[in-house]
């Protein structure tokens, strides 16, 4: 007599690698498992296995956009690099772009410069030093590296005359009055001016 035997009947995490026949049995299989370093392209069914992917890992000059997860890739975009005219306001890290900012310029008016940029630093500027030009003249000029030097003004005593007068960036000269001694009379007299 014929003898029959109950088919095998693959669960819900098993999928059919051969079919039945009249005569044979069906085969199945569990779906592969994603690990954690992978994500599913395609979801496992009755009559397909699961598909896995090696998630994608971001090389030293990319920073993670987007991270993975069970069905999707983990997404990468390359660092930003500061040009010439530019400084480095914020590191790049493996989860955040580099940040890069434009240098400031000092006016070349009113400013000199205290500190020249570096790669992570910008360049610091200061305000130039004014004279107050009834009291003081400008013994320094500045420059872009450096300050104005304001200096007091000489002022000439009882006993002197002015010979040269101040100038916004010459001091006054003064020289003192001849002293006629007993045998010599005051012949003519120039007056602080």
């Amino acid at each position: 007599n014929r003898a029959c035997t109950a088919l095998t009947t693959c669960s819900s995490t098993q999928w059919q690698t051969v079919a039945k026949t009249q005569t044979t049995n069906r085969s199945c299989q569990d779906h592969t498992v994603c690990t954690g370093t992978q994500h599913q392209t395609r979801d496992g069914s009755s009559a397909l296995d699961r598909v896995c992917q090696d998630n994608t890992v971001c090389e030293g000059a990319e920073y993670e956009t987007a991270a993975p997860t069970g069905t999707t890739d983990r997404t990468c975009l390359s660092h930003t690099t500061c040009v010439n005219n530019q400084w480095e306001s914020a590191a790049a890290s493996t989860h955040a772009d580099r940040q890069c900012t434009a240098i400031k310029s000092c006016s070349t008016t009113s400013e000199y410069q205290t500190a020249a940029p570096t790669y992570n630093s910008d360049r610091v500027c200061a305000a130039l030093t004014t004279c107050d030009y009834d009291n003081e003249f400008q013994s320094t000029a500045p420059h872009a590296t450096g300050n104005r030097v304001c200096t007091a003004l000489t002022t000439c005593s009882a006993d002197q005359w002015e010979t040269t007068p101040a100038g916004l960036q010459d001091d006054r000269e003064c020289q003192d009055w001849t002293t006629c001694t007993a045998t010599q009379q005051i012949g003519r007299t120039r007056l602080n001016s």
